[in-house]
């Protein structure tokens, strides 16, 4: 369950506008955030159809999905 969603995380997904393809948004998201494009696919790819829950560490805190 996801009690919080960090607001970095809610741009990214809410670039998935059900039109662009997986690479356009990481590209999107790469250009907003000044993160390499392989960064941003590595957490990208993680959120995207993972059915077993993950964690991701930002800024002194855990992230739980």
């Amino acid at each position: 369950m996801v009690e919080f969603l960090h607001p970095i995380l809610a741009v990214m997904l809410c670039l998935f506008d059900g039109e662009k393809n997986l690479e356009t948004v990481v590209n999107e998201f790469a250009d907003l955030t000044g993160l390499t494009g392989d960064s941003v696919y590595s957490i990208v790819s993680r959120l995207v159809e993972n059915k077993t829950g993950i964690k991701i560490d930002y800024s002194g805190r855990s992230f739980y999905f």
